[in-house]
Protein backbone atom coordinates (compact mmCIF):
# COMPACT_ATOMS: atom_id res chain seq x y z
CA UNK A 1 0.00 0.00 0.00
CA UNK A 2 1.09 3.50 -0.67
CA UNK A 3 1.12 4.23 3.28
CA UNK A 4 3.68 2.57 5.49
CA UNK A 5 2.67 5.02 8.68
CA UNK A 6 5.00 4.70 11.70
CA UNK A 7 2.95 3.29 13.34
CA UNK A 8 1.48 0.78 10.92
CA UNK A 9 -0.66 -2.30 12.10
CA UNK A 10 -0.22 -5.03 10.04
CA UNK A 11 -3.86 -6.21 9.79
CA UNK A 12 -5.88 -6.17 6.71
CA UNK A 13 -9.45 -4.79 6.58
CA UNK A 14 -12.03 -6.12 4.36
CA UNK A 15 -11.86 -4.98 1.07
CA UNK A 16 -14.66 -3.13 -0.91
CA UNK A 17 -14.03 -3.09 -5.07
CA UNK A 18 -16.09 -3.89 -7.86
CA UNK A 19 -15.48 -4.63 -11.77
CA UNK A 20 -16.10 -2.41 -14.57
CA UNK A 21 -17.96 -3.86 -17.23
CA UNK A 22 -16.64 -3.89 -20.47
CA UNK A 23 -15.86 -0.79 -22.84
CA UNK A 24 -16.44 1.32 -19.48
CA UNK A 25 -13.60 4.20 -19.78
CA UNK A 26 -10.60 4.00 -17.98
CA UNK A 27 -10.10 8.05 -17.54
CA UNK A 28 -11.13 10.55 -15.31
CA UNK A 29 -12.78 13.68 -15.91
CA UNK A 30 -9.85 16.44 -15.64
CA UNK A 31 -12.51 18.23 -13.05
CA UNK A 32 -12.46 15.67 -10.89
CA UNK A 33 -8.12 15.99 -10.65
CA UNK A 34 -6.68 17.22 -7.22
CA UNK A 35 -6.21 16.44 -3.30
CA UNK A 36 -9.57 16.79 -1.78
CA UNK A 37 -10.82 16.79 2.01
CA UNK A 38 -14.04 15.39 3.05
CA UNK A 39 -16.07 18.38 4.55
CA UNK A 40 -19.48 16.74 4.95
CA UNK A 41 -21.29 12.87 4.36
CA UNK A 42 -24.21 11.55 4.22
CA UNK A 43 -26.13 8.14 3.67
CA UNK A 44 -28.85 5.96 4.76
CA UNK A 45 -27.80 5.93 8.71
CA UNK A 46 -27.96 9.60 8.91
CA UNK A 47 -24.59 12.21 8.54
CA UNK A 48 -21.40 10.80 9.05
CA UNK A 49 -19.93 11.91 12.42
CA UNK A 50 -17.30 13.47 10.98
CA UNK A 51 -15.96 15.83 14.16
CA UNK A 52 -12.89 17.45 12.46
CA UNK A 53 -11.81 13.89 11.27
CA UNK A 54 -9.23 14.46 8.41
CA UNK A 55 -10.27 12.50 5.37
CA UNK A 56 -8.39 12.57 2.14
CA UNK A 57 -9.01 11.83 -1.44
CA UNK A 58 -6.31 12.38 -4.05
CA UNK A 59 -7.44 11.92 -7.99
CA UNK A 60 -4.64 11.71 -10.72
CA UNK A 61 -5.54 11.58 -14.52
CA UNK A 62 -5.55 7.95 -14.82
CA UNK A 63 -8.22 7.79 -12.16
CA UNK A 64 -6.34 6.00 -9.98
CA UNK A 65 -6.65 7.26 -6.26
CA UNK A 66 -6.20 6.72 -3.09
CA UNK A 67 -6.34 8.77 0.68
CA UNK A 68 -6.51 8.11 4.12
CA UNK A 69 -10.18 7.71 5.97
CA UNK A 70 -11.01 7.57 9.46
CA UNK A 71 -8.71 4.13 10.58
CA UNK A 72 -7.91 2.94 6.25
CA UNK A 73 -4.77 3.59 4.05
CA UNK A 74 -6.81 2.80 0.42
CA UNK A 75 -6.69 2.97 -2.90
CA UNK A 76 -9.59 3.92 -5.63
CA UNK A 77 -10.74 4.06 -9.22
CA UNK A 78 -13.20 6.67 -10.11
CA UNK A 79 -14.16 6.94 -13.53
CA UNK A 80 -16.13 8.74 -15.70
CA UNK A 81 -16.84 12.61 -17.19
CA UNK A 82 -19.19 14.68 -14.33
CA UNK A 83 -22.33 12.80 -14.55
CA UNK A 84 -22.53 8.69 -14.14
CA UNK A 85 -19.18 7.38 -12.67
CA UNK A 86 -17.69 4.32 -11.52
CA UNK A 87 -15.60 3.78 -8.04
CA UNK A 88 -13.59 0.68 -7.20
CA UNK A 89 -12.20 1.20 -3.21
CA UNK A 90 -9.68 -1.34 -1.86
CA UNK A 91 -8.47 -0.78 1.49
CA UNK A 92 -6.35 -1.76 4.54
CA UNK A 93 -5.95 -0.80 7.61
CA UNK A 94 -3.51 1.31 9.53
CA UNK A 95 -2.95 2.92 13.19
CA UNK A 96 -5.12 6.29 12.79
CA UNK A 97 -7.51 5.10 15.05
CA UNK A 98 -7.60 7.67 18.10
CA UNK A 99 -11.63 7.40 18.54
CA UNK A 100 -14.23 4.98 19.41
CA UNK A 101 -16.46 5.42 16.55
CA UNK A 102 -13.84 6.31 13.97
CA UNK A 103 -14.11 2.12 13.10
CA UNK A 104 -17.87 2.65 12.49
CA UNK A 105 -16.92 5.57 10.35
CA UNK A 106 -14.54 4.67 8.50
CA UNK A 107 -16.68 1.47 6.97
CA UNK A 108 -19.81 3.96 6.32
CA UNK A 109 -17.15 6.23 4.53
CA UNK A 110 -15.81 3.60 2.26
CA UNK A 111 -19.04 2.29 1.88
CA UNK A 112 -20.44 5.37 0.88
CA UNK A 113 -17.54 6.16 -1.76
CA UNK A 114 -17.89 2.59 -2.96
CA UNK A 115 -21.34 3.31 -3.77
CA UNK A 116 -21.08 6.62 -5.62
CA UNK A 117 -22.45 6.24 -9.09
CA UNK A 118 -22.91 10.09 -10.13
CA UNK A 119 -19.80 12.73 -9.60
CA UNK A 120 -20.25 16.57 -10.09
CA UNK A 121 -17.57 19.27 -9.15
CA UNK A 122 -18.90 22.98 -8.29
CA UNK A 123 -15.68 25.26 -8.25
CA UNK A 124 -13.73 23.98 -5.40
CA UNK A 125 -16.31 21.45 -4.19
CA UNK A 126 -16.07 17.46 -5.61
CA UNK A 127 -19.58 15.95 -4.59
CA UNK A 128 -19.53 11.96 -5.34
CA UNK A 129 -23.07 10.19 -5.31
CA UNK A 130 -25.81 7.47 -5.17
CA UNK A 131 -29.41 7.65 -4.47
CA UNK A 132 -28.68 7.18 -0.69
CA UNK A 133 -25.49 8.41 0.22
CA UNK A 134 -23.84 11.74 -0.41
CA UNK A 135 -20.33 12.81 -0.22
CA UNK A 136 -18.75 16.25 -0.40
CA UNK A 137 -15.16 17.45 -0.93
CA UNK A 138 -12.52 20.86 -0.89
CA UNK A 139 -9.73 21.09 -2.89
CA UNK A 140 -6.82 21.21 -0.79
CA UNK A 141 -3.92 23.24 -2.81
CA UNK A 142 -0.53 22.00 -3.19
CA UNK A 143 1.69 22.95 -0.19
CA UNK A 144 4.20 24.94 -1.44
CA UNK A 145 7.60 22.58 -0.38
CA UNK A 146 10.47 24.77 -1.87
CA UNK A 147 10.67 26.57 1.38
CA UNK A 148 11.20 23.06 4.09
CA UNK A 149 12.99 20.43 1.13
CA UNK A 150 16.81 20.21 1.52
CA UNK A 151 16.82 21.97 4.52
CA UNK A 152 18.04 20.47 7.67
CA UNK A 153 15.63 21.03 10.48
CA UNK A 154 16.25 20.68 14.20
CA UNK A 155 13.41 20.13 16.69
CA UNK A 156 12.76 22.88 19.29
CA UNK A 157 9.61 21.70 20.65
CA UNK A 158 6.61 19.22 20.58
CA UNK A 159 2.97 19.49 22.44
CA UNK A 160 -0.38 18.88 21.65
CA UNK A 161 -3.11 20.90 22.06
CA UNK A 162 -6.25 20.55 24.20
CA UNK A 163 -9.88 20.44 23.33
CA UNK A 164 -10.54 23.87 24.78
CA UNK A 165 -7.73 24.96 22.17
CA UNK A 166 -4.83 25.27 25.19
CA UNK A 167 -1.61 24.19 23.88
CA UNK A 168 0.51 22.04 25.95
CA UNK A 169 4.32 21.99 25.11
CA UNK A 170 8.08 20.57 26.09
CA UNK A 171 11.05 22.32 25.03
CA UNK A 172 14.02 21.17 23.45
CA UNK A 173 13.12 17.70 22.27
CA UNK A 174 16.28 15.32 20.98
CA UNK A 175 15.73 15.55 17.10
CA UNK A 176 15.93 16.37 13.77
CA UNK A 177 14.11 16.39 10.17
CA UNK A 178 15.74 16.38 6.22
CA UNK A 179 13.09 16.12 3.37
CA UNK A 180 15.22 15.89 0.39
CA UNK A 181 13.55 17.20 -2.97
CA UNK A 182 14.29 13.15 -4.25
CA UNK A 183 10.96 12.29 -1.83
CA UNK A 184 13.41 10.75 0.70
CA UNK A 185 13.61 11.92 4.33
CA UNK A 186 16.27 11.55 7.08
CA UNK A 187 14.65 11.85 11.18
CA UNK A 188 16.95 11.71 14.12
CA UNK A 189 15.47 10.84 17.51
CA UNK A 190 17.77 10.98 20.21
CA UNK A 191 20.26 8.16 20.94
CA UNK A 192 17.66 6.46 18.92
CA UNK A 193 18.81 4.37 15.26
CA UNK A 194 17.94 7.36 12.82
CA UNK A 195 14.47 6.97 10.09
CA UNK A 196 14.98 6.69 7.10
CA UNK A 197 12.23 6.64 4.15
CA UNK A 198 10.26 8.20 1.48
CA UNK A 199 7.76 11.05 1.98
CA UNK A 200 4.87 12.51 -0.67
CA UNK A 201 1.97 15.03 -0.23
CA UNK A 202 -1.89 13.94 0.31
CA UNK A 203 -4.16 16.62 0.46
CA UNK A 204 -2.08 19.56 1.93
CA UNK A 205 -0.04 16.82 4.32
CA UNK A 206 3.35 15.36 4.18
CA UNK A 207 3.00 11.47 4.71
CA UNK A 208 6.12 9.70 5.60
CA UNK A 209 6.67 5.72 4.07
CA UNK A 210 8.48 3.15 3.98
CA UNK A 211 10.11 3.97 7.22
CA UNK A 212 13.21 2.06 7.84
CA UNK A 213 14.45 1.05 11.92
CA UNK A 214 11.08 2.69 13.42
CA UNK A 215 11.01 -0.30 15.90
CA UNK A 216 14.92 -0.93 16.50
CA UNK A 217 15.56 -0.39 20.04
CA UNK A 218 16.84 2.64 21.65
CA UNK A 219 19.82 3.33 24.11
CA UNK A 220 17.61 4.57 26.80
CA UNK A 221 13.96 4.73 28.26
CA UNK A 222 14.03 8.78 27.55
CA UNK A 223 14.64 8.07 23.89
CA UNK A 224 12.65 5.68 23.02
CA UNK A 225 9.58 7.98 24.75
CA UNK A 226 11.20 10.93 23.01
CA UNK A 227 10.82 8.65 19.78
CA UNK A 228 7.33 7.66 20.41
CA UNK A 229 6.64 11.55 21.00
CA UNK A 230 8.03 11.89 17.64
CA UNK A 231 5.72 9.51 16.13
CA UNK A 232 2.71 10.72 17.45
CA UNK A 233 3.46 14.14 16.13
CA UNK A 234 4.54 13.06 12.61
CA UNK A 235 3.02 9.44 11.96
CA UNK A 236 0.06 9.01 9.53
CA UNK A 237 0.55 12.54 7.86
CA UNK A 238 1.69 16.27 8.73
CA UNK A 239 0.37 19.68 7.51
CA UNK A 240 3.45 22.23 7.82
CA UNK A 241 3.49 25.69 7.80
CA UNK A 242 6.77 28.21 7.88
CA UNK A 243 6.00 30.92 10.34
CA UNK A 244 9.25 33.70 10.43
CA UNK A 245 11.79 30.79 9.00
CA UNK A 246 10.78 28.46 11.36
CA UNK A 247 9.06 25.01 10.12
CA UNK A 248 5.88 23.81 12.43
CA UNK A 249 3.93 20.31 11.61
CA UNK A 250 1.11 19.65 13.07
CA UNK A 251 -1.13 16.10 12.85
CA UNK A 252 -4.42 16.95 12.57
CA UNK A 253 -5.61 13.73 13.60
CA UNK A 254 -4.25 13.63 17.29
CA UNK A 255 -3.56 17.06 17.77
CA UNK A 256 0.18 16.94 18.14
CA UNK A 257 2.43 19.31 16.56
CA UNK A 258 6.51 19.98 16.71
CA UNK A 259 8.32 22.94 16.16
CA UNK A 260 11.81 23.28 14.14
CA UNK A 261 14.14 25.76 13.41
CA UNK A 262 16.91 25.65 10.31
CA UNK A 263 19.84 23.20 11.70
Amino acid sequence: MLLAALAMVGAVAATASGCASPGTPSSTATSFVGQWVLVTGSDGQGRLPLDGTYITLTVDEAASGFGRSACSDYRAKIIGQPGPVFVSVTSKAIALCSGANYPLLDERYLADLHAASLGSVDGDYLTLSSSKTRLTFHKVPHFMIGGIVDIPWSAQFEGFTEEDGTNVQSLHPDGSLMLSSDRTFHMGVGACPDLTGTWMEDAGEIVLGHVAHADAPCDTPDDAQNRTDVMSALAQGFEPALLNGALLVTNPRNNTFMGFLHD
